[in-house]
């Protein structure tokens, strides 16, 4: 198992990797099938994703900081709407 995913993150093997992805997101769809819509797209998106992920570890932590920084940002914003509509 190691060495595939070490063969994935390899850089001159993008093919594979974008094989690896869309297997997960049809593999995420056809859990998905017994469901409504939104579980379908969760589960094909969290299938795509997390394989993604796998395959472009330094990626996914510059975008997951990034959405972790916007989350609190909006999170305050959202807050502060909330508190001032009460009054």
């Amino acid at each position: 198992m190691t060495e595939l995913l070490s063969y994935l993150k390899e850089e001159e093997n993008v093919l594979p990797r974008s094989g690896a992805i869309a297997v997960a997101g049809l593999a995420g769809y056809i859990l998905g099938l017994r469901g409504g819509r939104f579980r379908r797209l969760a589960l094909t998106s969290i299938g795509a994703g997390s394989m993604a992920a796998l395959c472009y570890p330094r990626e996914a932590e510059e975008y997951m900081d990034t959405t972790l920084l916007l989350t609190k940002q909006y999170v305050l914003i959202a807050y502060h709407f909330l508190a001032q509509s009460k009054y």
